[in-house]
């Protein structure tokens, strides 16, 4: 490959990265020379993305693009994006509420309404809320921005941003990952997992914020954490041993707790950190102290290929009909669908499974099934897609 083609398929990528279109903008041919150096709290071998600071004298339309597309530039609590609102606007500004993903193939469309108005329109295809949920919308949908500007020292910049940050499709896949945070179902028996997506520059403290918290819908009625609610996650380091694996410092809040909720809320901890793309090994220290012999080995939880399973007031239990054989979930990719499906619905579903939701495909191939079976609401097992 020469050169010359190398350098154009980098420019390529990094267009279709930062979701721009022909109508709305042009990928510069020149440049000055800049730096800036990453932050102390960047995880190691997570995907970089620059983001691009306003140019001088930049109009309202370069100023509103410009800030959705430093979206993809997480350093320093997205320092890059803030520079595009006012001081008040960047103080208030929640880049965390959540994200909203917009399709890579279509354009960025900007309109000026008046001298201090401008709307910027795209084609939304993903949602993710603030707890890492994802929700994939059923086609393109149209969703407009529209802010205030104000002139800061001679440069217009941003009154009024939304909360949350804006990525294309391309973005989001290079800069967010997977992680089943790890609950326990009533009796204390089965981990049951809950898919969530974070930034890969934060996902393991993401991820144990997420076990402090709690599960959510579907899933808060039917399982618990036993992390503790005042956990200092602030606390927490992550280093890599001599050995490669990944040490996680534990809160004190979790080596407080009595012999065995603390090797359960143990078993959370690592069985979540491990889902983790980069964290396929674990060790879990508390001042030095390895405590891997402390997790609770005795819980079990569902894997892909195993029959499915929910979580239900009464513990995690089979989805089988009246007469207690088994009857699979139905197979095959289906459609996506946020509201339960009636009982007809679906052919070959089991008496004991009264609503399903799903399936929702996971970035590693697997479908997730939703469903509310006699024992409450649960999240059914995995099955392979059969698209993949």
């Amino acid at each position: 490959m020469t050169a010359s083609r190398r350098e154009l398929l980098r420019l390529a990528g990094a267009a279709a990265l930062l979701g721009t279109g022909s109508a709305c903008a042009r990928i510069p041919t020149e440049s000055p020379i800049d730096s800036r150096p990453l932050s102390g709290r960047s995880r190691p071998g997570a995907p970089y993305v620059r983001a691009l600071p306003p140019p001088e004298d930049a109009t309202p339309q370069q100023v509103l693009t410009g800030f959705v597309q430093a979206g993809v530039g997480t350093e320093d609590d997205y320092a890059v994006a803030r520079e595009y609102l006012t001081p008040d606007a960047s103080a208030a500004w929640d880049p965390g509420a959540g994200v909203t993903v917009y399709s890579s193939s279509d354009e960025l469309r900007v309109e000026q309404l008046d001298e201090d108005t401008v709307s910027l329109a795209l084609q939304a295809v993903m949602l993710v809320d603030a707890q890492g949920v994802r929700s994939v919308l059923a086609g393109p949908t149209a969703q407009e921005i529209t802010v205030h500007v104000e002139s800061v020292d001679g440069q217009w910049r941003i009154a009024d941003p939304p909360p949350g940050i804006h990525l294309s499709g391309a973005a989001f896949e290079a800069l967010f990952t997977p992680a089943r945070l790890y609950f326990l179902d009533p009796r204390s028996l089965h981990l049951v997992p809950d898919l969530r997506w974070y930034s890969s520059h934060r996902a393991v403290p993401a991820v144990l914020e997420g076990l402090r918290a709690g599960p959510v819908e579907p899933l808060e009625s039917a399982v618990r954490t036993l992390v503790p609610s005042d956990a200092d996650m602030e606390a927490v380091m992550v280093t890599t041993g001599a050995d490669g694996v990944a040490e996680v410092t534990i809160p004190e809040a979790v080596r407080r707790l009595a012999s065995a909720p603390r090797g359960h809320a143990l078993a959370q901890l690592e069985a979540s950190l491990r889902s983790l793309r980069a964290l396929a090994e674990v060790r879990l220290l508390w001042d030095g102290t390895d405590l891997t012999a402390q997790v609770d080995r005795s819980l079990s939880r569902p894997l892909p290929g195993h029959r499915p399973i929910g979580a239900g007031p009464t513990g995690v239990v089979p989805l089988a009909d009246a007469g207690g054989e088994r009857s699979d979930v139905p197979a095959g990719p289906g459609p996506r669908r946020d509201r339960p499906l009636r009982t007809g619905d679906q052919p070959g579903r089991r008496a004991g499974l009264r609503t399903v939701t799903g399936p929702q495909q996971r970035a590693d191939g697997l479908d997730r099934w939703l469903g509310t079976g006699e024992a409450g609401r649960c999240r059914c097992g995995l099955r392979r897609s059969a698209t993949r």
